[in-house]
């Protein structure tokens, strides 16, 4: 039979986790839009002193968790995009050019974009509006190497949640 002690800490191990994950699940809505995995689990690892392989293990169901968003949010697109006419699109494809050109116009003024700094911007927008299969993820990191270092800490630490109007929005710049 086992140690009653060390059943005890495995159940205040377990439950503590348990707690934690459902902590952090909570907190995820309100996190910033550019917490990485790398970094959610750092902060899980500190807190919780978890092993590499649990560590390893939240790798791959935050990993999976992402694809299957991602995977989700390409089918409800496409799903909209059989129901909508040609005027429909029209005119969403006309708010989401003037939404892309106020965040681009945002962005500009509060990193002090370059002009070619706004070109590659402009030209990544497009791209993403334009490819369904263009994850947030991949417009982030492209967003990420076409500013300086300075700029990247700007929009970090400065970084709003987003409006209830811009979730979901495309391309995500800030």
């Amino acid at each position: 039979m086992k140690d009653p002690r060390f059943q005890t800490q495995i159940a205040a191990t377990v439950g503590g986790m348990l707690l934690g994950f459902a902590l952090i699940g909570a907190s995820a809505a309100y996190a910033k839009p550019d917490m990485d995995i790398d970094s959610r689990i750092e902060r899980m690892a500190d807190q919780f002193d978890l092993t590499n392989d649990q560590q390893s293990q939240i790798r791959t169901i935050l990993e999976n968790a992402r694809v299957q968003r991602e995977q989700q949010r390409l089918e409800v697109r496409e799903q909209i995009e059989s129901v909508l006419t040609s005027e429909q699109k029209s005119k969403r494809d006309s708010r989401l050019k003037e939404r892309m050109d106020r965040r681009l116009e945002r962005m500009t003024d509060r990193l002090d974009l370059s002009d070619e700094q706004v070109a590659k911007m402009k030209a990544l927008f497009e791209e993403a509006s334009n490819n369904p299969d263009l994850t947030k993820t991949e417009v982030r990191q492209r967003i990420s190497g076409i500013l300086t270092e300075e700029q990247r800490s700007e929009l970090r630490d400065n970084r709003r949640p987003p409006h209830r109007g811009d979730r979901g929005s495309r391309p995500d710049c800030g």
